[in-house]
């Protein structure tokens, strides 16, 4: 299992994220969307936990800050759902263009 800080784009502005990696590839995927005010990782580290948990069993885990959130790029103020949502279609469209 491999893990990774990643970096894509959205309205150019940076979102940061982390991805893991199993050991056979390719592999499908699953992204984690944290809610309001959270962040990639989570309390108590849940998301962490959990991917770890997922990559383990053979799929890819992207977690990712929304832009305005955790260590993304962007003002928390301006973020909407379809901001959001943007932000998600840009992780699913950096994932795909992906080898794994």
């Amino acid at each position: 299992m491999k893990e990774e800080f990643v970096t894509f784009l959205n309205k150019g502005e940076k979102i940061i994220g982390a991805l893991h990696v199993p050991e056979r590839t390719p592999a499908s995927a699953i992204i984690f969307c944290h809610g309001f005010t959270g962040n990639r990782i989570e309390s108590r580290r849940l998301f962490v936990h959990a991917a770890r948990e997922l990559c383990r069993r053979g799929f890819i885990a992207l977690r990712f800050d929304f832009r305005g959130s955790g260590e993304s790029e962007g003002l928390f103020e301006s973020m909407t759902i379809s901001e959001e949502i943007g932000d998600l279609t840009a992780a699913v469209d950096w994932l795909h263009d992906r080898k794994e």
